[in-house]
């Protein structure tokens, strides 16, 4: 697995790679054994990027800027991933394909940007026009290590789509995030191991036909970029 960076005038082309232990969508489980996907990504004039099934514009380096903010469109398939260590597909995988438009705004301060919070809006455009909104907010806790909290909240036909039919409205799920990052990786390379805990929120979403209980879950994964110039 690698990563590499090539300029062509306003054109950035990056191939990446993950490893993650299982596939989790919102709080449900996609697909629960191990995965990677590796593929290339596309940032043209340093705002527009084609990353996978995502297109999306975005204002403001991470680095510098206090506001970023993104706007974009995503497919969205709960198929089984590319490279798995088993092929078998099982009831978790129902969910029709989609198209979801994306808006996302965040907030960063302190000492190169480490602290902040943000708003994520989703709306489907394809299946059933609903939306799902999230909060998040972010601080470091040890060096290169960071812990990233969100929760989020529905309207029924979203909830339904990710949990199944007898969901309802409301709230939707919460995850923790530890992400490490590791900057010594040769030719300007960083590497990043995460962990990830989810909980779906609501009774009625836990239990619902899609998860089946199956609503508190742990997943690892392990990214890779390379910038060789």
């Amino acid at each position: 697995m690698f990563v590499q960076s090539t300029t062509f005038a306003n054109v950035n082309i990056v191939l990446f790679g993950n490893v993650q232990s299982q596939s989790v969508f919102r709080g449900a489980v996609t697909y629960s054994k191990p995965s990677a996907i590796a593929g290339p990504s596309f940032i043209f004039f340093d705002t527009i990027t084609i990353a996978g099934p995502s297109l999306f514009y975005s204002y403001g380096n991470p680095r510098k800027d206090k506001f970023i903010f993104k706007l974009g469109v995503k497919y969205v398939d709960d198929g089984v991933p590319l490279f798995v260590s088993s092929s078998k597909e099982d009831f978790k995988n129902q969910r029709r394909n989609t198209v979801e438009l994306s808006s996302d705004l965040q907030y960063s301060f302190g000492k190169k940007n480490k602290f902040g919070f943000g708003v994520q809006l989703h709306k489907d455009i394809k299946r059933h026009k609903k939306s799902l909104i999230e909060f998040n907010a972010k601080a470091p806790i040890l060096p290169f290590t960071s812990l990233k909290l969100l929760t989020s909240f529905a309207q029924k036909e979203m909830n339904q789509y990710i949990y199944g039919p007898s969901s309802t409205s409301g709230a939707a799920y919460t995850s923790a995030n530890i992400d490490i990052v590791i900057p010594f990786v040769p030719w300007e390379g960083i590497a990043k191991v995460g962990v990830v805990h989810t909980w779906v929120m609501k009774e009625s979403n836990e239990n619902a036909e899609y998860i089946r209980g199956d609503g508190k879950n742990f997943h690892s994964y392990f990214r890779l970029i390379w910038n060789v110039l």
